[in-house]
């Protein structure tokens, strides 16, 4: 098997096109298509929201009960931009928790709570005998896709 060793790849018709080929041959993708731009493990059940694992994160903000901010450390190209999240249920209940990006506009394709720069996140907590509310997760975990600026 062969072993390529470098610091930097550099597309041939332009510096950032590098296309890799799929397992099956037929298909072609961007390289930095298909990686996670930033993630975070969040716990917002302490005190003060800390990221306790990251990429990309320049800084977390705790906005209130169940209510973060990250800020980049590269900004994104535009919005909206792609999140994939989870968070887990510590606390022994029967309530779906769910992490979103804050809006207070639900009508808008782009989330006011969402910029090139940072987002702010909302945990809630639902079930069929209570209305949604924010919550404390002690474990809240991120990954941004898109294009960086």
């Amino acid at each position: 098997m062969s072993e390529i060793i470098t610091d930097k790849l550099t597309g041939k018709t332009a510096a950032g096109n590098v296309n890799i080929t799929s397992e099956g041959g037929s298909a072609t993708m961007q390289l930095q298509q298909g990686l996670a731009k930033a993630f975070a493990c969040v716990d917002n059940e302490v005190t003060t929201t800390i990221s306790t694992e990251s990429f990309n994160i320049a800084s977390t903000t705790d906005n209130g009960t169940g209510d973060f901010s990250l800020t980049w450390t590269g900004s994104m190209n535009s919005t909206p931009y792609a999140f994939g999240q989870i968070c887990h249920n510590n606390q022994g209940d029967a309530y779906a928790r769910g992490v979103g990006v804050y809006s207070t506009a639900s009508s808008q394709q782009t989330p006011n709570g969402m910029t090139t720069g940072s987002c702010r996140f909302r945990v809630f907590y639902s079930s069929s005998s209570a209305s949604a509310g924010n919550a404390q997760q002690a474990y809240n975990a991120l990954t941004l896709h898109g294009d960086l600026a």
